[in-house]
């Protein structure tokens, strides 16, 4: 399990991620750690390949999810406490905890990433979007201002989709990612959900 918490700058939809290998036993038990958290978005990873530690994980034949909560450096205590009780359920669902009663499971929305926003000009950030929000392709999603002449370069979507994560940091350097968007998953791509 590879425990994330949105970063500093990062407004932040709760997820829980693992990438899809083609190997239906690995796949299985990943999806069996993923729903076991109790998260109600799960984003799947459509191959292994990456530099993270759950796609590495995946290449070596080792079920492993990613896991996002809180945003901004937030300190919620509900958000603490939701991820305490997920984690309890993945321990429990791999046999080292026992058993206790199940918390009652969410319905669970499953997607694929769509596409990464990213800066293509240095500037002062200025998003137009919260996490959570549905998206189009096209759509202007924020601006970049030069503070130097105080251009403006609009930032579009590529892809249509729910933004899942996207950045609050003021400035920016071309390259930096600005906003993640997933779309639903295709029913043919998500391994079932275990029982």
């Amino acid at each position: 399990m590879d425990l994330h918490s949105g970063g500093i700058d990062e407004v932040l939809t709760d997820f829980v991620g693992h990438r899809l290998t083609g190997d239906p036993e690995l796949d299985t038990r990943s999806a069996a750690l993923a729903h076991a958290l109790g998260m109600r978005d799960i984003v799947l990873g459509l191959n292994a390949d990456g530099g993270n530690s759950h796609a590495a994980a995946a290449r070596r034949g080792v079920p492993a999810i990613l896991v996002e909560t809180g945003q901004c450096g937030d300190r919620d205590p509900e958000t603490a406490r939701r991820l305490v009780r997920g984690l309890y359920g993945v321990l429990v669902r791999l046999g080292v905890l026992g058993t206790r009663p199940p918390d009652p499971a969410p319905a669970v929305r499953t997607w694929v990433w769509a596409a990464a926003v990213t800066a293509e000009t240095t500037g002062l950030w200025y998003p137009q979007f919260t996490a959570g929000d549905d998206v189009t392709e096209g759509q202007v999603i924020g601006h970049v201002i030069d503070p130097a002449d105080g251009r403006e370069h609009k930032v579009h979507t590529p892809a249509t989709g729910r933004i899942l994560y996207g950045m609050r940091g003021l400035t920016v350097a071309p390259g930096t990612e600005l906003a993640a968007v997933a779309a639903p998953a295709p029913p043919a791509s998500a391994p079932d959900r275990p029982t």
